[in-house]
């Protein structure tokens, strides 16, 4: 395989000397090899094929470079790329940069906030909280020390100089053979959750569909007299020119209880660029122009939406994950109802309070979703108790129960009012992969014929396991 760092050259004569010419990746497709392959002086048999070092990237060149196809996962050490390959990439949308130098202000005040700092995520949305979680969970399960996994205050100055992005779409990610096998043997395993929680392990635990490449330094102001504090705002940014940069940065104000222009620099962190000997000589103007100068000096300074390996598999794969590991619990709720008996043996039915979110789930076929409850007299009588079932409706209404009283039979029939506590819950399918890995909730469904009942058919109960509640549905 050709490195896609190199492109093929073809030489001329010029002065009588031999020089090489770089073909672009653009031409290559129009050219014959036969037209650039020349013979060997020394051997008949031998031919040699010249290539060169690209002048110009693209994005085969950048994934070479950063393996943007490789799965990743948060850790309070910083972002760390896969161990295995679980995507190759085919193509992406690729955008040149064409903006200045930015300066800014970074504030944590969490360990969510240091955690997404330490892994180069800077916008926060759902899927970037849930890895944070998983981050900040794996930190405190391997530190001696739970401290470093606290909430902290922090605080720095930025400069950032965005040189390309790269996005990605699931059509842009084709999985590996090895991943595809992984896969499908977790699914088939007597233990599928497990599987998967070692598959996050090997081929990371996401992957960011948009990369900003570029240099990054981070660094602290300080001054010999004066006192600062830092305001309420958890931003500051501002474009900034290049030549600025070779002077003095920092020199706007900031919330104080002193004003000073006596500001100094120092320097805490390099990302990109050409990387100094000693970080406290770096000097800027040269750093940025490292960073025009060739792409070679280029490194991920910001990842963003970041997507779980699982959800870039093709759809069929994808639910067969998801039933493999099982169902969970998506509502569990208590209700209290006043209800008055006027009939012997007459049902009640009644209408759960059920959320919209909770309805979605609920019409949603591929979540299967199952409705348990139970009902308590609250009044504590001791000729009654309560059974009830669950009524699905195949006109696509919601689910409702039906109360039945069960009263003793030689006790005479009287109407009364029974104060009922109702506790119920959805089970299903999951809806998306973050997993609860340390619970598995599987049902079983029998079918009950009232007609003709067969008391031979029973469910084995094993004592290993926890107990099972069952409760009867009709349509």
């Amino acid at each position: 395989m050709i490195d896609s760092t190199l492109s093929f050259a073809r030489m001329f004569i010029e002065n009588g000397n031999s020089k090489f010419a770089e073909i672009e990746f653009e031409d290559e497709e129009d050219i014959l090899l036969d037209k650039i392959v020349r013979q060997s002086e020394e051997s008949e048999d031998t031919f040699i094929l010249n290539l060169m070092t690209c002048s110009k990237f693209n994005w085969k060149i950048l994934n070479k470079l950063h393996k943007l196809d490789y799965g990743r996962t948060m850790t309070s050490d910083g972002i760390k790329r896969a161990d295995k390959r679980a995507f190759e990439m085919k193509n992406c949308i690729l955008e040149i940069g064409n903006k200045e130098c930015e300066t800014g202000v970074f504030i944590s005040e969490s360990s969510e906030d240091l955690m997404m700092d330490k892994n180069l995520f800077f916008n926060t949305d759902i899927n970037i909280r849930y890895f944070v979680k998983l981050g900040i969970g794996v930190s405190i399960g391997t530190s001696k020390s739970k401290e470093s996994c606290v909430e902290t205050n922090y605080y720095y100055r930025f400069i950032k100089y965005g040189k390309a992005s790269l996005k990605l779409n699931y059509e842009h990610l084709e999985p590996t053979p090895e991943f595809i096998k992984v896969i499908e043997n977790a699914i088939s395993s007597e233990d599928p959750a497990e599987q998967f929680k070692q598959i996050l392990k090997d081929f990371g635990q996401f992957i960011p569909t948009d990369v900003i490449l570029g240099g990054r330094v981070h660094y602290d102001d300080f001054t010999k007299s004066v006192k600062h504090t830092v305001g309420k705002s958890n931003k500051f940014s501002g474009n900034i020119n290049i030549g600025d940069l070779k002077g003095e940065l920092g020199k706007g104000s900031t919330n104080s209880e002193e004003n000073s222009n006596n500001y100094g620099r120092r320097y805490t962190k390099v990302i990109g660029g050409e990387q100094p000997d000693n970080i406290e000589n770096l000097d800027i103007g040269n750093w940025v122009s490292s960073l025009n100068k060739s792409y070679e000096n280029w490194d991920c300074i910001e990842f963003r939406d970041p997507i779980i390996i699982f959800q870039l598999l093709p759809e069929d794969l994808r639910k067969r994950i998801i039933k493999s590991v099982g169902m969970k619990i998506h509502h569990l709720d208590t209700e209290n109802h006043n209800c008055v008996l006027e009939e012997f043996r007459k049902p009640i039915q009644l209408n759960l309070s059920i959320p919209n979110e909770i309805s979605k789930i609920i019409k949603n076929k591929d979540i299967d979703f199952k409705i348990f409850a139970t009902v308590t007299d609250i009044t504590k009588s001791k000729n009654d108790f309560f059974t009830c079932q669950v009524l699905c409706p195949s006109n696509g209404k919601l689910p409702s129960l039906i109360i039945h009283r069960v009263q003793n039979s030689f006790k005479i029939f009287k109407s009364r009012e029974c104060k009922l506590k109702i506790g119920w819950m959805v089970i299903g399918y999951y809806r998306d992969f973050n997993f609860e890995y340390n619970t598995r909730l599987d049902i079983l469904h029998y079918d009950y014929d009232s007609n003709a009942p067969d008391t031979d058919n029973l469910i084995e109960y094993d004592s290993k396991v926890p107990i099972c509640l069952g409760i009867p549905v009709t349509t």
